[in-house]
């Protein structure tokens, strides 16, 4: 209908309006009736046909109020044209009764969405030009890349899953990977490759991983072979290796000479390329590096050079001689006495027996074997390193006796608490009774020096006195400083510390009663009266178990252990109880048909602290390993790709290198959660949907990161309407964040597992 209206203040109408029933009879229009529509189309065939090339269609767009009141009309409008080929128009706008605008898609979730399905890789979603044919000055890819041509502005900060700022690079190493550390190409400008050197003065970036920005982006530069995205700030995965020993979080890397394009542990002076962030104990690995590019200075190489240059102008042979025959010279020794220790000094003997005569308490010679003394004096000339030790040894062997004899006169007294053995060994202490033939039973040769005390004695054995400034002890193997204590107390040991007993960490020299009383010594308890600090923390689990990093996230610090494979069956008495040694047996099939309960009883039954794996503990888990590049299926793809379960299961590395199997497979798994029919995420469905489509959690924290989809292989959501009032939650089916919300806490099949946790 239309009309035409000549007041100023109303507007001339078309007017379409729809009605069911019959033009006498109208009843109430129903939702999806067509209100009205506007054809545009021509003529072909010679006239003889018409088609429609667009159309403006108006629809009912909900329920109509049909109680008799006129306030309730929702609509919907729909903008079509026909393609190329067709006289069929097609819809290619909707505007929906919320307001909510869609090109592509009929059912618009907000103001404005756009849906093209037929787009991919690097082909454009939305443009927006300043120009035809061209001039596009920012486009959305179907990779999901906004490419902007000008300035980015933004108030606040901007946001990335990734961690590192990069640019290309010309190389013609063409297969670098990420991680692998490069060197500047001196002989091509702008250019890198693949460090192959050692503590390479070159080293300058690590191939990015995942970029979070790209400072250099070009048509010329992507997609082509030759230019690759390097690292220069920020977290970056790289491959290392332990060629100059153990890597720990904030060990400066360097270039590795074993293994081309791997980073290993800097020396002093080395350049570095960045600081680890993670632990790698041996053999070749990937850790995350902060990157922190340093390069050896010259003031570094001034140093150097002056420290060796007055080291070599100290002549420390000379002050060495001078200061043995100072101390010989200084020595009160009396006439019976010099003889003896003349001989013994001309003749650098290391092996001297001396017993004791009881008659006349003279001290005999009885056995010398004697070098000659020009061999002696051929083998000082020869090594001087050698020079200094026999010096050194014969300087606190004089002293040894100058001590002795400034004490008593006596030779039995030396006799009695100083021998060397026909070995060379030295013996110091309550040796022999000078009133008797008896002495004191010693294991022979249970030592280069051994110290006896008398057993009626209650005195320390050993003390070492140090004035000076240097440290109190150095303990040392194949000249490698094992334990050293220095003047401060403080106690450096390189290796394993083993205590059997209890170990007590307290200020003060003392430790507080209540701390002294809980700390059990017969347990290997450790007891700290301050606070522990500690990179990381790992609990030893029982076998079967692995240890799991927590997450701040979700409740789980500081982590916790976990079976390494689902439980298998270990009831084959039937009383619920499983013994640890066969729910972890390789042997036995999986424990399935089984409910949420009696999964739960069955982990107790392993003992104190046991239970079914918590929902909060299996997140933990999928959020540790969509953060590690080794779980990454197809590295050829953007972003991670996560393997699916087949028959046999997969396995999967977390953060501390260990490996969990079977996480996601054909069977899933009992968590200890159980949710009611009121408190499922909306909408509904009775088949498996992303998460993305998800529009209500009703407050429960269960989602993957919003970047991945099962396009990744992550995982996807059942919540049907139908079932038990109560649910329980089934994980791992098809992803790691998969979860089924169909089984009731009672329910009990082949397909539904469990795994226990500590």
């Amino acid at each position: 209908m239309v009309s035409f209206v000549d007041d100023a203040g109303s507007e001339s109408q078309i007017l379409l309006i729809k009605a069911r029933g019959t033009a006498v009879s109208p009843a109430s229009s129903q939702n999806n009736d067509e209100a009205g529509t506007i054809f545009l189309g021509g003529a072909f065939n010679n006239g003889t046909y018409y088609g429609a090339a667009a159309a403006i269609r108006a629809y009912i767009d909900g329920e109509t109020d049909t109680s008799g009141d006129t306030t309730d009309m929702p609509g919907r409008l729909e903008f079509q044209t026909a393609p190329d080929g067709s006289a069929s128009a097609i819809t290619r706008m909707t505007i929906k009764n919320t307001g909510n605008v869609g090109l592509g898609t009929s059912s618009p979730s907000s103001k404005f969405e756009i849906l093209d399905t037929s787009v991919s890789g690097n082909n454009n979603v939305m443009v927006v030009a300043t120009s035809t044919g061209g001039g596009a000055i920012m486009r959305l890819t179907g990779y999901g890349d906004l490419r902007i041509d000008g300035r980015f502005y933004s108030p606040n900060s901007l946001q990335s899953g990734s961690a590192d700022y990069a640019e290309y690079f010309y190389t013609t190493d063409t297969d670098l990977q990420a991680g692998e550390s490069v060197c500047v190409d001196v002989g091509r400008p702008n250019a890198v490759q693949r460090c192959a050197r050692g503590a390479d003065n070159n080293l300058m970036g690590i191939v990015s991983t995942k970029p979070a920005i790209i400072g250099n982006s070009r048509p010329d530069t992507e997609n082509n072979e030759h230019y690759k995205i390097i690292a220069l700030l920020g977290q970056i995965p790289a491959c290392v290796t332990d060629e100059n020993g153990p890597i720990r979080p904030g060990d400066a890397l360097t270039s590795a000479s074993s293994t081309p394009g791997c980073a290993a542990r800097a020396q002093a002076g080395d350049p570095t390329v960045g600081v680890a962030l993670e632990n790698l104990a041996s053999g070749q690995g990937t850790v995350n590096v902060l990157i922190s590019r340093r390069n050896k200075s010259l003031t570094v190489d001034i140093v150097e050079e002056q420290i060796t240059s007055r080291i070599a102008a100290m002549e420390i042979e000379d002050e060495v001689k001078i200061m043995i025959a100072a101390a010989v010279d200084s020595l009160d020794l009396n006439e019976e006495i010099r003889p003896v220790v003349d001989e013994q000094i001309s003749l650098f003997d290391t092996r001297l027996t001396v017993a004791l005569d009881e008659s006349n308490s003279q001290i005999i010679t009885l056995a010398a074997r004697l070098d000659s003394l020009a061999a002696r004096v051929s083998v000082l000339e020869g090594d001087m390193a050698r020079i200094l030790g026999v010096q050194n040894s014969l300087e606190n062997q004089i002293a040894l006796l100058a001590n002795q004899l400034s004490e008593t006169a006596s030779a039995s007294s030396l006799a009695a608490n100083l021998e060397i053995t026909a070995d060379g060994h030295v013996r110091l202490g309550k040796i022999a009774d000078a009133d008797s033939t008896s002495t004191v039973e010693i294991i022979e040769d249970i030592a280069a020096v051994e110290i006896v005390t008398a057993p009626e004695e209650n005195i320390t054995a050993l003390v070492v006195n140090q004035a000076g400034t240097g440290n109190i002890a150095d303990f040392r193997a194949k000249d490698i400083s094992v334990v050293s204590i220095a003047d401060s107390g403080q106690v450096s040991i390189a290796g394993e510390l083993s205590i059997d007993g209890r170990l007590l960490v307290c200020a003060g020299g003392a430790c507080d009663e209540a701390l002294e009383a809980a700390v059990d010594e017969t347990m290997g308890d450790l007891g700290v009266e301050g606070k522990v600090v500690a990179g990381a923390f790992e609990h030893y689990c029982p076998d079967g178990f692995v240890w799991v990093p927590g997450s701040a996230k979700y409740g789980t610090l500081p982590g916790f252990c976990v079976m390494a494979d689902k439980a298998r069956f270990a009831d084959a008495d039937g009383d619920g109880r499983a013994e640890m040694a066969n729910i972890i047996s390789q042997d036995n099939p999986y424990w399935t048909a089984v409910s949420q309960g009696q999964a739960d009883l069955a982990c107790q039954s392993l003992g104190a602290d046991y239970h079914l794996v918590f929902e909060n503990e299996w997140l933990s888990l999928a959020d540790n390993i969509i953060k590690q590049a080794d779980n990454d299926a197809d590295p050829l793809q953007d972003g991670l790709q996560f393997a699916l379960g087949n028959a046999s299961g997969t396995a999967y590395i977390l953060s501390n290198h260990v490996a969990i199997n079977n996480l996601v497979s054909p069977i899933g798994e009992w968590t200890d959660k159980i949710v009611t029919a009121a408190g499922l995420p909306a909408p509904l469905s009775a088949d498996w949907q992303e998460y993305g489509q998800v529009l209500d959690y009703q407050g429960l924290e269960i989602a993957p990161p919003y970047y991945y989809s099962s396009a990744n292989n992550i995982g996807r959501l059942k919540n049907p309407a139908d079932g038990e009032s109560q649910r329980a939650f089934v994980r791992g089916i098809d992803g790691l964040f998969s979860l089924d919300l169909s089984f009731s806490p009672a329910s009990a099949t082949s397909t539904i597992g469990f795994r226990c946790a500590k």
